[in-house]
Protein backbone atom coordinates (compact mmCIF):
# COMPACT_ATOMS: atom_id res chain seq x y z
CA UNK A 1 0.00 0.00 0.00
CA UNK A 2 1.27 3.80 -1.15
CA UNK A 3 1.20 5.91 1.79
CA UNK A 4 1.99 9.90 0.58
CA UNK A 5 2.93 11.62 3.62
CA UNK A 6 4.56 15.00 4.20
CA UNK A 7 5.73 16.70 7.40
CA UNK A 8 5.81 20.72 8.57
CA UNK A 9 8.34 21.61 11.14
CA UNK A 10 9.30 24.89 12.76
CA UNK A 11 12.53 26.22 14.93
CA UNK A 12 13.34 24.98 18.47
CA UNK A 13 13.83 28.29 19.03
CA UNK A 14 12.46 31.28 16.37
CA UNK A 15 15.03 33.87 15.58
CA UNK A 16 18.38 31.66 16.21
CA UNK A 17 19.33 30.62 13.44
CA UNK A 18 19.01 33.20 10.64
CA UNK A 19 20.76 34.00 7.23
CA UNK A 20 20.68 36.48 4.05
CA UNK A 21 18.55 35.00 1.65
CA UNK A 22 21.05 35.30 -1.93
CA UNK A 23 18.01 36.11 -4.11
CA UNK A 24 15.93 38.24 -1.95
CA UNK A 25 18.71 39.88 0.73
CA UNK A 26 16.27 39.22 3.19
CA UNK A 27 16.88 37.20 6.79
CA UNK A 28 15.00 33.74 7.05
CA UNK A 29 15.55 31.77 9.77
CA UNK A 30 16.47 28.08 8.92
CA UNK A 31 16.09 26.55 12.45
CA UNK A 32 13.10 25.04 11.18
CA UNK A 33 15.49 22.88 8.27
CA UNK A 34 17.32 20.78 11.18
CA UNK A 35 16.02 18.09 13.70
CA UNK A 36 18.69 19.38 15.88
CA UNK A 37 17.33 23.18 15.60
CA UNK A 38 14.05 22.48 15.01
CA UNK A 39 10.83 20.30 15.54
CA UNK A 40 8.17 18.58 13.91
CA UNK A 41 4.67 20.53 14.05
CA UNK A 42 2.48 18.78 11.85
CA UNK A 43 2.78 15.19 10.27
CA UNK A 44 -0.41 13.80 8.02
CA UNK A 45 -0.47 10.70 5.64
CA UNK A 46 -3.17 9.26 2.90
CA UNK A 47 -3.73 6.50 1.48
CA UNK A 48 -6.32 5.70 -1.57
CA UNK A 49 -8.47 4.94 1.88
CA UNK A 50 -8.13 7.59 4.81
CA UNK A 51 -6.21 10.24 5.98
CA UNK A 52 -4.45 11.39 8.91
CA UNK A 53 -3.03 14.62 9.98
CA UNK A 54 -1.40 14.75 13.40
CA UNK A 55 -0.23 18.09 15.37
CA UNK A 56 -0.17 18.77 18.86
CA UNK A 57 1.99 20.81 21.13
CA UNK A 58 3.52 17.75 22.25
CA UNK A 59 5.68 16.39 19.86
CA UNK A 60 6.03 13.31 21.62
CA UNK A 61 2.50 12.33 21.58
CA UNK A 62 2.34 13.75 18.23
CA UNK A 63 5.25 11.81 16.87
CA UNK A 64 3.88 8.30 18.91
CA UNK A 65 0.48 8.77 17.18
CA UNK A 66 1.66 8.93 13.69
CA UNK A 67 3.97 5.63 14.27
CA UNK A 68 0.94 3.93 16.34
CA UNK A 69 -0.99 4.84 13.27
CA UNK A 70 1.54 3.45 10.43
CA UNK A 71 2.13 -0.08 12.52
CA UNK A 72 -1.92 0.06 12.09
CA UNK A 73 -1.59 0.64 8.31
CA UNK A 74 1.02 -2.15 7.94
CA UNK A 75 -1.21 -4.20 9.88
CA UNK A 76 -4.26 -4.19 7.80
CA UNK A 77 -2.17 -4.73 4.65
CA UNK A 78 0.98 -5.96 5.35
CA UNK A 79 3.54 -3.38 3.64
CA UNK A 80 3.53 0.29 3.29
CA UNK A 81 5.39 2.24 1.44
CA UNK A 82 6.19 6.06 1.77
CA UNK A 83 6.08 8.28 -1.14
CA UNK A 84 6.43 12.33 -1.00
CA UNK A 85 8.73 14.89 -2.13
CA UNK A 86 11.80 15.27 -1.23
CA UNK A 87 11.08 12.79 1.93
CA UNK A 88 14.76 11.18 1.36
CA UNK A 89 16.94 13.97 2.79
CA UNK A 90 14.30 15.85 4.82
CA UNK A 91 10.96 14.16 6.10
CA UNK A 92 12.34 11.22 7.13
CA UNK A 93 15.57 12.19 8.48
CA UNK A 94 13.74 14.53 10.06
CA UNK A 95 11.22 11.82 11.69
CA UNK A 96 14.14 9.40 12.71
CA UNK A 97 15.85 12.00 14.40
CA UNK A 98 13.09 13.18 16.53
CA UNK A 99 11.82 10.23 16.92
CA UNK A 100 15.06 9.36 18.78
CA UNK A 101 15.00 12.62 20.86
CA UNK A 102 12.00 11.59 22.30
CA UNK A 103 12.61 7.83 22.70
CA UNK A 104 9.41 6.60 20.43
CA UNK A 105 9.70 3.76 19.21
CA UNK A 106 8.81 3.76 15.03
CA UNK A 107 6.90 1.14 13.03
CA UNK A 108 8.68 -1.16 11.26
CA UNK A 109 8.81 -0.07 7.92
CA UNK A 110 11.67 -0.45 4.90
CA UNK A 111 12.54 3.43 4.79
CA UNK A 112 15.01 2.74 1.88
CA UNK A 113 12.11 1.65 -0.43
CA UNK A 114 10.50 4.79 0.04
CA UNK A 115 9.47 6.93 -3.45
CA UNK A 116 10.97 10.37 -3.29
CA UNK A 117 9.37 11.78 -6.36
CA UNK A 118 11.63 14.60 -6.61
CA UNK A 119 14.39 11.95 -7.00
CA UNK A 120 12.76 10.82 -9.78
CA UNK A 121 11.65 14.12 -11.49
CA UNK A 122 15.43 14.95 -11.23
CA UNK A 123 16.59 11.89 -12.46
CA UNK A 124 18.04 10.94 -8.97
CA UNK A 125 20.80 14.29 -9.58
CA UNK A 126 18.53 17.11 -8.07
CA UNK A 127 21.57 18.81 -6.72
CA UNK A 128 21.19 22.43 -8.09
CA UNK A 129 18.19 21.65 -9.78
CA UNK A 130 15.58 23.57 -9.11
CA UNK A 131 11.67 22.73 -8.78
CA UNK A 132 9.82 22.84 -5.36
CA UNK A 133 6.33 21.20 -5.13
CA UNK A 134 4.52 23.85 -5.87
CA UNK A 135 6.46 24.51 -9.45
CA UNK A 136 5.74 20.81 -10.16
CA UNK A 137 1.93 21.02 -9.16
CA UNK A 138 1.75 24.02 -11.47
CA UNK A 139 3.51 22.12 -14.29
CA UNK A 140 0.96 19.56 -14.60
CA UNK A 141 -2.31 21.73 -13.73
CA UNK A 142 -3.27 20.63 -10.07
CA UNK A 143 -2.85 24.26 -8.36
CA UNK A 144 -0.08 25.99 -6.22
CA UNK A 145 0.19 26.13 -2.53
CA UNK A 146 -2.97 26.19 -0.53
CA UNK A 147 -3.72 30.08 0.17
CA UNK A 148 -0.59 30.51 -1.45
CA UNK A 149 1.31 30.42 1.54
CA UNK A 150 5.11 29.52 1.10
CA UNK A 151 7.30 27.56 2.20
CA UNK A 152 9.18 29.46 4.60
CA UNK A 153 5.50 30.99 6.59
CA UNK A 154 5.06 27.49 7.89
CA UNK A 155 6.92 27.75 10.79
CA UNK A 156 5.05 31.49 11.74
CA UNK A 157 1.74 29.38 11.06
CA UNK A 158 2.65 27.48 14.40
CA UNK A 159 4.13 30.39 16.16
CA UNK A 160 1.32 32.70 16.05
CA UNK A 161 -1.08 29.49 16.92
CA UNK A 162 -3.07 29.25 13.41
CA UNK A 163 -3.41 25.23 14.00
CA UNK A 164 -6.32 24.86 11.14
CA UNK A 165 -4.31 26.93 8.31
CA UNK A 166 -1.22 24.86 8.86
CA UNK A 167 -3.32 21.83 8.99
CA UNK A 168 -5.26 22.53 5.75
CA UNK A 169 -1.70 23.61 3.94
CA UNK A 170 -0.82 19.54 5.04
CA UNK A 171 -3.43 18.28 3.68
CA UNK A 172 -3.24 20.62 0.41
CA UNK A 173 0.07 19.52 -0.36
CA UNK A 174 -0.83 15.69 0.62
CA UNK A 175 -2.97 16.01 -2.05
CA UNK A 176 -1.34 17.84 -5.04
CA UNK A 177 1.68 15.31 -3.82
CA UNK A 178 -0.56 12.61 -4.43
CA UNK A 179 -1.65 14.18 -7.91
CA UNK A 180 1.50 13.80 -9.13
CA UNK A 181 2.47 10.81 -7.79
CA UNK A 182 -0.59 9.50 -10.00
CA UNK A 183 0.65 11.50 -12.95
CA UNK A 184 4.30 9.88 -12.74
CA UNK A 185 2.89 6.63 -12.51
CA UNK A 186 0.54 6.88 -15.84
CA UNK A 187 3.48 8.39 -17.31
CA UNK A 188 6.22 5.92 -16.47
CA UNK A 189 8.16 8.40 -14.37
CA UNK A 190 7.67 6.18 -11.54
CA UNK A 191 7.25 2.47 -11.97
CA UNK A 192 4.07 0.83 -11.01
CA UNK A 193 5.33 -1.33 -7.93
CA UNK A 194 2.09 -1.80 -5.89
Amino acid sequence: MDIIFDIETAPLEFGQRMIKDEETGEEIDIGALSPITGRITAIGWKSSEQQYIFSDLDEKKMLDQFWRSMEEAVGQRGFIRLVGFSIRKFDIHFLLVRSLHHHVKIARANLRQAIDLREHLTNFDSYKKKGKLEDYAKLIGVGGKYKNIQNEEIPLLWKEGKIEDLKEYLKHDLRITEQLYLKCKELGIVGDYS
